[in-house]
Parts: structure tokens; sequence; C-alpha cells
């Protein structure tokens, strides 16, 4: 698989090494691994400290500024991981069957196993692709017949959809968030999604649940209602608005706990104290999560955060307070850091600062609020 790191192309090769246990390389280096029967959100757990040396072992320049060095080992890491948490487990399993294909095929042609990975791969798909057309020319005649036919269909479809597609005045939003902005000390919002979000999508709002029936799919249909308070949207610089599940696949409603008013999340407040608080809707992309809280006379608020990597807890970054242009500063963005250079998510950190002091609030030993100086282990 191709893995863009700042703009180069980098080979990162996956093995199988058993029935549910796969192994990520750089070069001949070991880089990460994935546990499928373990991992539920994650493909990959990366190796502390081997990026920046592998990259290096490969010939690829990469800063040398000594007190850069953690900085870009962890953000050369969060980049890899990004992109491949967002394959399929299939993909995954398709290129660790490809890599034990090239192997047998390197073993049958009795091809130097120092020869560039790249060239062997050419060879191998030459000889299937040599194999395949026969087929490909047989079925190119029938393909061919059906263009004409469904893109006359396509276009009338098109035609129709676009005279639909809903905009800004058809939706009530409450709150709205450029995703140019920065989510955290690493990602601006976009990237900190961790999608293909087209560049015409500005940015994400939230609306009512029961306002999803003002937007239509590309057939015509109405959305249906999500089963929670508040939804989130795409809005493109034409002002026009789509579910943001359409451009972000893996969101996907947090259980129950989306329902549930009263429900208690941990969250930093815009002025520095961490307290639980209720969330009326709340959303999850893999482990990361967005909450949504219902305040005073229709105000709504909304949340960025991470979930552990040992239990359901999560923390919550207060993004907005208002459909205003309030930002949250650095201090409160680093709290959702992405991963220590060990590997060690934030989040779980600032759990283990959180639950002590909760349980001294309960008993009565502690009446002080917490703060994120308490709780921010950087």
């Amino acid at each position: 698989m191709k893995i863009n790191l700042d703009g180069k192309n980098i080979e990162v090769t996956v093995w199988q090494k058993d029935d549910d246990e796969y192994m990520y390389y750089m070069g001949s280096k070991l880089i990460g691994s994935l546990k499928t029967s373990a991992m539920k959100d994650e493909n990959i757990i990366i190796k502390p400290n081997t990026i920046v040396s592998s990259l290096e072992k490969l010939g690829v320049r990469v800063k040398d500024e000594s007190e850069l060095q953690n900085s870009l080992e962890n953000e050369l890491s969060a980049q890899i991981k990004d992109q491949i948490n967002q394959l399929d487990r299939e993909e995954i399993e398709k290129e660790a069957n490809q890599t034990d294909q090239i192997d047998k095929y390197i073993e049958e042609q009795g091809i130097e196993r120092t020869r560039i990975r790249d060239v062997v791969i050419l060879e191998w798909n030459r000889e299937k692709e040599e194999k395949a057309e026969k087929k490909e020319e047989l079925e190119e005649k029938e393909k061919q017949k059906q263009i004409k036919h469904q893109r006359n269909n396509d276009n009338l479809v098109r035609g129709k959809y676009q005279q639909q597609k809903a905009t800004e005045k058809d939706v009530n939003i409450y709150q709205e968030v450029d995703l140019d902005e920065r989510a955290n000390d690493m990602h601006t919002l976009r990237n900190w999604i961790g999608t293909n979000i087209p560049k015409n999508i500005e940015k994400i709002g939230v609306i009512d649940s029961d306002d999803r029936n003002q937007m239509k799919d590309k057939t015509g249909e109405e959305y249906k209602r999500n089963s929670t308070r508040y939804s989130l949207i795409a809005i493109s610089k034409d002002g026009t608005v789509e579910p943001l599940e359409k451009y972000v696949p893996n969101l996907r409603q947090r259980g129950e706990s989306g329902n549930n008013p009263t429900e208690q999340k941990w969250q930093v407040r815009d002025d520095g104290t961490v307290e639980k608080d209720s969330v009326f809707s709340e959303y999850e992309i893999g482990n990361k999560i967005i909450q949504i809280d219902a305040k005073e006379m229709g105000r709504v608020e909304l949340n960025i955060g991470q979930e552990a990597a040992t239990s359901r807890e999560t923390i919550g970054v207060q993004m907005r307070d208002s459909n205003t242009i309030f930002v949250t500063d650095v201090e409160n963005r680093a709290v959702i850091g992405e991963y220590e250079s060990n590997g060690m998510y934030t989040v779980d950190r600032n759990i283990e600062e959180v639950e002590p002091h909760e349980k001294m609030q309960k008993e009565g030993i502690c009446n002080e609020k917490l703060t994120r100086d308490d709780i921010d282990r950087r």
C-alpha cells in the first residue's frame, strides 16, 4: 500500500503473521501491527520510534533538527495511522494476500529477492493481465452497450437531484465550524476527521435530526431522521447542505449515549475547567468523538474528543459555545492531542488523572474543580 507522507509516496507492506495478526513493514523494518480479534476501531498500532529511522534507511530525507525529532516522529506516525485507519479490513487482508502471492511468484520464477519490489509487482501484474486479457475483451463489448443507456439515465437522475439539493435556507443550522480550523496541535478539523472530504466542503454544521428530511440523496429519496436529537451536516461553498456521513462513511451514532441527555461525559470547558456534562447527541469516527449539547435559550455547544484505548471513557474539548467566532485556545486543544512518543494516547493518561479526583469528590475529601492543568500530563 502507498502512504503519502508530506507529498512523498512511501510503500508500506503488510504480511499476515497468523489467522488474526498482520504486520506492517516499511522497507525491511517492522513499524506496526494489527490484531483483528482485539482491535475494534484501529487498523494499526505504531511501533514507537520506528518511522523516521525507517525513512532514512530508505533514503527519504526528513527534518534533521534534533529538537524536533520526537515531534516529527509523532507527526509522521499520525499521518500513517490516519491513512491506514481509513482502509477497510478487507482491503488490508487483500494486501496481505497479494504479498503472499508475490512471495510465491518470486520463488516459482527464481527471482532474486534483492530486486526492487515494485519491479517484481509489475512482472506479477503483467502475467495476471495477460491471462485476463481475453476475458476483458469479451466483457468490453457488453460494457460499451450498457454505458450509453446508463449515461442517459444518470443524466436524468442528476438533473433531478441538482434541482432538489437543499441549501442552508432549508434547514435550521444551530452551529457551524470551519473545517480548516485547528482541532488539536497536529491537525485541522478536516484532517482530524480523517477522510478525504472534498475542498468545496467548507464547514460542518449541527441541525435538528427532524430537518434531515429536507435533504435528498441522488435518487431523490429523503434522508431518514437519526434516532438522536441533533445531526451533523456538510456545508459547501455554494451553501448546499448534505448529511456529513456522505463524506465520512465511518461516522456512527455513538450507541445509546447519543439518545440519553443525562449521560455524563468528561469535558474541558472554554475556561480550562474539567467537569462532567450532559450530552444530547454523540457521534464517533473510529475512536474520535463529536458531542453536541443543548444549552439555555436554544444555544448549542459542539465538543470534539477521543475515546480511551482501554475503555469507553472519553475526554471532550469545547469547540463552540454558541454560533459565534469562539475558537478553542491552544492549551485546551492540547488536552486531546493524538498520542505520546511511547504510543500511549494522551486521553488514557487524562482519564488516569480524572478518576481518582472524581472519587475524592464523591467521598467529600476534595471540593476543588479539576482543571486542564490537572489532567494534561504532556
